[in-house]
């Protein structure tokens, strides 16, 4: 069955859901992840070729850094994403521990860096990167 769902500026996910048909879309296999595949552990730089899927076209490899400095640990994030081989999906970062000023000074070629950091206290922040074939939008909303 076909469905057309017509997207505006002005869109809701609440709109929707309640324009949808409802045999096009069964509310439980939103929530059903039987047919995915997730894997989550600490894993050392030398078991990162066996455990990102790089072969698969489908599968969406991300990396999370707990980086306790950014500034002090980017060379080490430079040589873990050469020693991987093939490019991460995304790439989070914690604990960033950057200043505004120095937000743009992190880029890494191929990938869209962002990041917001604390403001009037130091450590925190948090830093995004996304392989530059996907389009992505940065949308604030309360951060603590």
């Amino acid at each position: 069955m076909e469905s057309n769902i017509v997207l505006s500026s002005d869109t809701s996910v609440d709109d929707l859901f309640d324009n949808m048909d409802e045999s096009v879309v069964d509310s439980s296999d939103l929530f059903d992840s039987s047919h995915l595949s997730c894997t989550t552990k600490y894993i050392t730089e030398s078991d990162s070729h066996s455990f990102f899927q790089f072969e698969d076209p489908d599968a969406i490899n991300l990396l999370h850094l707990n980086s306790r400095s950014l500034k002090k640990n980017y060379m080490g994030l430079q040589n873990l994403l050469t020693a991987i081989s093939g490019k991460l999906t995304a790439i989070a970062v914690t604990e960033t521990w950057l200043s505004s000023n120095l937000e743009t000074s992190f880029n890494l070629p191929g990938y869209n860096f962002f990041s917001y950091s604390r403001v009037a206290k130091i450590g925190g922040g948090v830093a995004f990167l996304s392989v530059m074939t996907i389009v992505w939008c940065l949308i604030m909303t309360y951060i603590v």
